[in-house]
């Protein structure tokens, strides 16, 4: 049985997560980081996607890694690019398809 669980914004689990139980706000997290306070802002409210340069001085803070934040960036696309499919991609071949045609 498989169980779906929703991919969240970083934006979103940032907020929840990390900022609002330590009491932190967006242009306070923006200062100690380094980063604009529009960056971060943008980021809580789901505006803008999770980048590197912000993955890792979010991992260096909160003492995570960038691919925790990255994957969370990466879940979110992927799961709203397949929400929006209607079917399947429209890939006319596949490269093993491909491969077995030229060794015939």
């Amino acid at each position: 049985m498989s169980v779906h669980v929703p991919a969240f914004h970083p934006g979103e689990l940032l907020k929840e997560l990390y900022l609002e139980p330590a009491g932190l706000t967006a242009g306070r997290l923006a200062k100690l980081l380094n980063l604009p306070r529009t960056r971060i802002e943008r980021l809580i409210k789901g505006e803008t996607a999770m980048t590197v340069d912000t993955a890792m001085r979010l991992a260096a803070f909160f003492e995570t890694t960038p691919q925790y934040w990255l994957n969370l960036q990466t879940n979110f696309d992927l799961e709203q690019f397949v929400a929006k499919l209607d079917g399947p991609l429209d890939v006319p071949t596949t490269f093993s398809t491909l491969r077995d045609q030229s060794a015939a």
